[in-house]
């Protein structure tokens, strides 16, 4: 039973990851495009032009594919805290209140799973956002100073985008980054020790 739970919980992740590894490896070579734009030292001005230009094109693009993904999946997201939450508060629960040896290394094994499932999310997400960022670096890696105005003002609308980061929300609420993912696991832990200080009061 365990291992089927493992494979859905594998199939349920791969591809929310997937899509994000996805788009944060594609912003990055995206800023390695930029970054060498002007190697070539004999590429003709309308040369030059038409690849900024493609360039451009391929980053509006990723903007709305990241958009459109963000859209998609923010609510699938959000009931992925809310569920990874609730379940991290009853492992860290059944972890700290069990009495039998046995109990501990199952929970133990679960709640490292959570942990490891939430971590690799928000570490995803917050890749995202990184990557978007630095696509400004990619355009001042390259040698766009020394380039005619026409080029300049096209590079200049690449960083002037650049500067709203990308962004996989948790919901309507906030962006999904690893500070998301350590209030999780507070919300679980406060959780837990709640549960444990009712316990104790009814007692």
């Amino acid at each position: 039973m365990a291992f089927y739970g493992f494979l859905f919980n594998c199939a349920s992740q791969t591809p929310l990851q997937t899509l994000m590894v996805f788009s944060a490896a594609q912003l990055e070579i995206l800023q390695l495009k930029l970054s060498r734009s002007f190697e070539e030292t004999v590429s003709s001005e309308e040369a030059k032009l038409e690849h900024v230009k493609k360039l451009i094109r391929e980053h509006q693009f990723l903007i709305q594919f990241v958009t459109n993904l963000n859209e998609a999946i923010k609510y699938t997201i959000l009931l992925e805290f809310a569920v990874e939450s609730v379940h991290g508060a009853g492992a860290l629960l059944q972890l700290i209140s069990t009495k039998k040896a046995i109990e501990i290394p199952y929970a133990l094994m679960y709640l490292s799973l959570l942990v490891i499932n939430m971590s690799a999310l928000a570490w995803s997400a917050n890749e995202v956002t990184t990557q978007s960022e630095n696509v400004t670096v990619g355009v001042y890696g390259s040698n766009w100073t020394a380039q005619s105005a026409p080029l300049k003002k096209l590079l200049l609308m690449v960083l002037m985008r650049a500067q709203k980061p990308l962004s996989i929300d948790v919901g309507p609420f906030r962006p999904m980054n690893n500070e998301a993912a350590l209030m999780t696991a507070k919300g679980s832990y406060t959780y837990a020790q709640f549960m444990i200080h009712s316990r104790s009061i009814s007692k």
